[in-house]
């Protein structure tokens, strides 16, 4: 997870069993977004300041301005915007995210 913080293997392809990822996530070791995509903690964090970055300077953020700021891809951008939203930190405006207020 630390060598592509953005785009990280899924726990499939590190031999993860579900319930050790969902075990990871209840203490906090790792963020689960959804069942492929889980991030490091430092990773989700820096992904949360930087959405919110972009969308302090521009109003709004779409899926591919976080793909192309994070260097990752649609796949990871999407799940990430999906699960902030979720987290009631962002919420989608037509194509578009803004801030949650």
């Amino acid at each position: 997870m630390r060598r592509e913080p953005f785009a990280p293997p899924s726990p499939a392809e590190y031999g993860l069993d579900p319930e050790l990822v969902q075990a990871l996530a209840d203490l906090g070791r790792v963020i689960r977004v959804t069942d492929d995509v889980v991030f490091a903690p430092e990773a989700w964090q820096r992904i949360q300041e930087q959405v919110l970055a972009l969308i302090d300077q521009n109003g709004s953020v779409t899926l591919a301005q976080v793909r192309d700021a994070l260097g990752t891809s649609r796949k990871y951008a999407q799940a990430l915007l999906e699960y902030l939203d979720q987290l009631h930190i962002t919420r989608r405006v037509g194509d578009a995210r803004v801030r949650y207020a």
